[in-house]
């Protein structure tokens, strides 16, 4: 242990162990200085307890050398109006500053805390309070810092900052920033403040519900966002609103009709995973023009979208610190072909693309003909439906070409036949059960109804091996396996059972947290991945599992609070009670494959890429970045676990772990 605290003297440390059950330790050293200190196998939090020096906590193992740094301590003291409880946050303003939390000592309305000396920006908490914050507060052994009178406003609160974009000469002071409430009477309230030099604002005493957040000064307007707040919870705004001069975006589409001689229809949809759910929609106009308005800078997914909306093509386009004007060419090719079943033709709906493309419907002779969008490779997906005989497969083929150059399309189904019946386990049938056949969940993955006698029967399928399962309300069957053969009907009886309900409670400290989004993968049963719930007002969830779980790895999001990853098991009567913080940080893993790292963090294993999609994560060509975790040990992994990276993310801080070659 070594500290910058001046002349040695003896304090006291305490080691707990995080990753398992066993005794805390106290030691005394000297600092600064360095001592040996002996620790069981296991990874251990080191915290010094002393009042007159302060250090970062460090987490170390029995065979490793860690520094402590460690600051003197002053009291910071002050006035404050009616809390019983405080504590505060230091951010430091000056390189290789301290940073960390304390608590104080209140005694009635006076307090005092001890913080390491330094440059601070302050931020004070109390239960149920709206944080109290103080920027650019001086803490030093010479002099004090004077008493600090603090006013909380009761109620939950909203904070944040507000940034110029690179070309906006614009200082942030003053900028206006609204926060609009609808009452769900079509009505709204809206508060107003300023934001300071620094780009802060807050938001005091507001009631639960939805709001939506924006700024604007001298012509600048951010991008609005939404924000839910829960009762008494103090929420900020994690990334900063972006002042930018609105932009215009024109879109031209040639031609300006479709194939069924209507105008295009046009949607677009925001990519900041800030705004999710930001989206325009309109139709181009006679020459084919399609405008919006008001718009800042960032990334933007923009859709053309033909008959029965399906959609026709697709574009990214980036909005920088000028209007922007896109050409897209939506431009059709004429198709003909003939889809049969076996031998025999077959009436279908074809959907180019997969599910939500553009349509053709083949006649009783199994010919079709019509315009899709061109093909660049000359490879197709389409997503097949028909009635009679049932047929709901997903197929890939090529396009082929005629001797004058016209598009050819032959379509055979092999003609395999899979049937049975649905039932409870009363023998009675289930009507209209949903049908799961998946050969590879991520490649072929087919669903369907039975029908009102609970029996069904589907053709088309390779032959191969298969798994299938049967959903109903509340009930699931277990995931049965089986063979389908060329020209021969396979049978399959599935017996449906009632679901594992898993129920659980999410909650920062006793507040319900509202909105957050669960998902929950059985590791002893078999599902199609892919639901996901969201909490209630009381912070309530409940998620059906397959029949037979007992365990289950979870993950609970919200963007105010730290993201909890964990395996949990099933217990009859006791719900799940998932714990949330503010204290949260940021793991960094370094992978040009994520879809090949496991990402594990108190037992639970999800891929690196389901993790980076749930909780937000932001995945570039050789890293993805995953915010607000919460602290603890995470590891990354091969499939096969046999080679593995640890470590420990701390409170508010940063991870980075590189996996090994055959991950990368």
């Amino acid at each position: 242990m070594s500290g910058g605290a001046g002349e040695s003297r003896s304090v006291t440390v305490l080691a707990h162990r995080i990753d398992g059950a066993s005794e805390s330790l106290e030691r005394t050293i000297s600092v600064p200085g360095v001592s040996d200190i002996p620790l069981p196998e296991g990874l251990w939090e080191l915290r010094l307890v002393d009042q007159r020096l302060w250090a970062t906590s460090i987490h170390v193992r029995n065979v490793d050398a860690a520094a402590m740094r460690v600051w003197p301590t002053v009291p910071l003291e002050g006035t404050s109006n009616g809390v019983t409880r405080l504590r505060v946050r230091f951010d430091p303003l000056e390189p290789e500053g301290a940073s960390g939390e304390v608590d104080c000592v209140v005694t009635l309305d006076a307090w005092t805390c001890r913080i390491p000396v330094g440059h601070y920006d302050l931020r004070f908490s109390a239960p149920g309070m709206a944080h109290e914050f103080r920027f650019g507060v001086t803490l030093s052994l010479d002099s004090g810092s004077g008493a600090v009178a603090l006013r909380f406003v009761a109620g939950a609160s909203l904070y944040g900052s507000v940034e110029a974009a690179r070309d906006a000469k614009v200082p942030v002071e003053g900028t206006e920033v609204s926060l609009v409430q609808a009452n769900g009477e079509g009505s709204q309230h809206q508060q107003k403040t300023r934001a300071d030099r620094k780009g802060f604002f807050q938001f005091k005493g507001l009631a639960p519900g939805d709001y939506s957040l924006s700024a604007g000064k001298q012509g600048l307007v951010s991008q609005v966002r939404s924000v839910k707040m829960l009762s008494g919870v103090a929420a900020e705004v994690r990334t900063p609103l972006l002042l930018d001069t609105p932009k215009r975006l024109m879109v031209t589409v040639m031609p300006p009709l479709g194939p069924d001689g209507l105008a295009w229809r046009m949607r677009m949809f925001s990519r900041d995973p800030q705004l999710r759910g930001s989206a325009w929609e309109g139709r181009v106009s006679a020459v084919g023009e399609w405008a919006v308005h008001g718009l800042v800078a960032g990334q933007y997914d923009i859709q053309i979208l033909g008959p029965e909306n399906g959609l026709w093509k697709s574009e990214e386009v980036t909005i920088g610190s000028q209007d922007v004007t896109v050409a897209m060419a939506a431009l059709a090719m004429k198709i003909s072909g003939r889809i049969a079943l076996g031998e025999r033709p077959l009436t279908a709906s074809l959907s180019f693309g997969g599910e939500g493309g553009p349509k053709l419907q083949s006649d009783e002779d199994g010919r079709f003909d019509g315009e899709i969008p061109p093909d660049q490779d000359e490879e197709i997906r389409i997503l097949v439906e028909a009635d009679t005989p049932r047929v709901v497969r997903t197929v890939r083929t090529k396009i082929e070409r005629t001797d004058s150059g016209e598009a050819r399309l032959m379509i055979e189904l092999p003609d395999t036949a899979l049937m049975g019946v649905v039932l409870n386990e009363d023998r009675s049938p289930e009507p209209h059960a949903i049908l799961n056949v998946t050969r590879d969940e991520l490649e072929s993955f087919e669903q369907t109804h039975t029908e009102s006698d609970g029996s069904f029967q589907l053709g088309g399928f390779d032959p191969g091996s298969y798994r299938v399962t049967a959903i109903s309300f509340e009930k699931k069957s277990r995931a049965a396996t089986v063979e389908l053969k060329k020209n021969e009907a396979t049978e399959v009886e599935l017996i449906l059972a009632p679901e594992v309900m898993l129920r659980g409670r999410m909650t920062m400290g006793n507040t319900p947290v509202i909105g957050a989004q669960i998902q929950a993968m059985p590791r002893d049963a078999w599902a199609p991945t892919g639901d996901i719930v969201t909490t209630d007002e009381r912070g309530m969830f409940r998620f059906p599992l397959p029949p037979g779980t007992t365990i289950f790895d979870g993950i609970a999001v919200h963007p105010a609070f730290d993201t909890v990853i964990a395996r949990g098991s099933i217990k009859p009567g006791r719900e799940v009670w998932v714990q949330t913080n503010q204290l949260g940080g940021t793991v960094t893993v370094e992978s040009s494959r994520p879809d090949q790292v496991l990402f594990i963090h108190k037992g639970a294993e999800i891929t690196l890429e389901g993790v980076a999609f749930l909780a937000g994560g932001i995945v570039t060509p050789e890293r993805v970045t995953l915010p607000r975790l919460e602290p603890g040990e995470y590891s990354v992994c091969s499939p096969d676990k046999k080679s593995c990276v640890s470590g420990y993310l701390a409170p508010h801080s940063t991870l980075t772990l590189t996996p090994d070659s055959s991950t990368k």
